[in-house]
C-alpha cells in the first residue's frame, strides 16, 4: 500500500529526496498530488510497483507546467555547496557544419550516436544542484570528447583512434575524414576549452566558498561491451564507482560502495571502467579537490535499443539522488587525509 502520507509517496516516486521538500516545493507538489491520487485510484496499489509505473507517465505530464527550479530550494544545502556534477557524454548534438566531415551514412551515424552516448544521464541528476554546480558538455562526444586528454601520449584511447577527437567508430571503422591541424584546433577552441574553463571556474568557486571540492563524474555504459572497450571481459555491475589514486579518498570510495549497496544496487569499484575527471590546473596537484565517477548500467534506467526512458527510470534517479545527498554530507576530502 502507499505510505500514510500521500505527499511523501509522491516525493519518493518522483525521485525527490526529503531535504528538497521545502515549503515552496510542497505547493507545487500538492498540485501534482491531485493528479497522482486519481492515477493511483485512491492509493489502493502496492507501493514500489504500480506506484512507480503510474508516476513515470504522470510526473512527465505534471512537470510540463512547472520549471524544474521550482522543485528544489532557492538556496542549496550548505553541506552540498562543495559538490560539482560533471555530465560529459549525454549530448547527441552534432553541428550541421560538422556532418560533412563524417564518412558514415545518416543511418550509420545515428547508430553510432546511439551506441556511444550516455543517454539521459543529465535527466537522472537534473535539479539536484544549482546550475552553476552542474557542468554539462554541449556537444556529442563524436565531435569532441571533453573527458579525454588532448595529448595522445597521455590518452590511452588514442591508440584506438578515439582520443579527444575521434577518428574511428566504436567498432573500428573510419569515422571522419582526416582533419587539418586548424580544423582540429577550431573544434577544441569551440567545445573542449570552454567546457574545461567552466569546470575549472566551478571548482575555483566552490573552493573559495567551502575550502574543498567534490566532483561527481556522471556516466552510463551499455549492458553488452562495445568493440572498442579495453576490458571487454570485465564484470559489469549495475553501478560502477570509478576512482583516482590521488583525488579519490579511500573513505569516499568505500562510502559510495556502501550507499549504493544499501539501496539494493549491485556495485563494484573500477569495473568495467575506472578513473574520474579533475581539471588540469588541479590534477595531481591540489588535494582539496576530490573526484569520484559514478557509472550506471543503462538497462537499469532506459531501453537501450529504443533510447527511451525505462520503467525503472524514476526509481534509479531516486537512488542516485539519495546517494549524492549522502556523499555530499561527508566531511572528508583528500587534504583532510594528509
Amino acid at each position: 500500500m502507499c505510505r500514510s502520507d500521500p505527499l511523501e509517496a509522491l516525493v519518493n516516486c518522483v525521485g525527490l529526496t526529503p531535504w528538497r521538500l521545502c515549503k515552496e516545493n510542497k505547493r507545487v507538489l500538492e498540485k501534482e498530488l491531485e493528479w497522482f491520487e486519481k492515477r493511483c485510484q485512491g492509493g489502493n496499489h502496492r507501493e514500489g510497483q504500480s506506484c512507480t509505473e503510474y508516476s513515470a507517465d504522470g510526473v512527465e505530464k505534471a512537470h510540463a507546467g512547472y520549471p524544474i527550479q521550482w522543485l528544489r530550494k532557492d538556496k542549496p544545502m550548505t553541506s552540498h555547496n562543495h559538490m560539482i556534477l560533471h555530465v560529459p557524454h549525454d549530448s547527441t548534438y552534432i553541428p550541421e557544419e560538422e556532418r560533412g566531415r563524417y564518412l558514415l551514412t545518416e543511418t550509420e551515424l545515428a547508430e553510432e550516436v546511439r551506441r556511444m552516448t550516455d543517454h539521459r544521464t543529465y535527466a537522472l541528476v537534473e535539479g539536484a544542484l544549482p546550475p552553476e554546480q552542474v557542468i554539462r558538455a554541449g556537444v556529442s562526444r563524436l565531435v569532441v570528447d571533453v573527458e579525454r586528454f588532448i595529448e595522445d601520449d597521455r590518452e590511452p584511447m588514442s591508440k584506438k583512434g578515439m582520443g579527444v577527437i575521434y577518428e574511428k567508430t566504436s567498432d573500428g571503422r573510419p569515422l571522419r575524414r582526416e582533419l587539418t591541424k586548424q580544423e582540429r584546433q577550431d573544434l577544441l577552441q569551440a567545445w573542449y576549452f570552454p567546457h574545461h574553463r567552466r569546470l575549472a571556474d566551478a571548482v575555483e568557486s566552490v573552493l573559495e566558498r567551502s575550502g574543498k571540492a567534490l566532483i561527481i563524474d556522471i556516466h552510463s555504459y551499455p549492458g553488452v561491451p562495445l568493440a572498442y572497450e579495453l576490458s571487454k571481459d570485465a564484470y559489469r555491475p549495475e553501478i560502477c564507482i570509478g576512482t583516482d589514486e590521488y583525488h579519490t579518498p579511500t573513505l569516499v570510495a568505500e562510502r559510495a560502495l556502501e550507499i549504493f549497496q544499501s539501496l539494493g544496487c549491485d556495485t563494484a569499484l573500477n569495473t568495467p571502467f575506472s578513473g574520474t575527471i579533475v581539471p588540469e590546473k588541479h590534477y595531481r596537484k591540489d588535494p582539496r579537490v576530490s573526484s569520484l565517477m559514478i557509472e550506471i548500467r543503462r538497462d537499469k534506467y532506459m531501453d537501450e535499443r529504443a533510447c527511451k526512458r525505462g520503467t525503472n527510470f524514476f526509481k534509479t534517479r531516486g537512488k542516485l539522488l539519495r546517494a549524492l545527498e549522502e556523499l555530499g554530507d561527508m566531511k572528508v576530502s583528500c587534504s583532510e587525509l594528509l
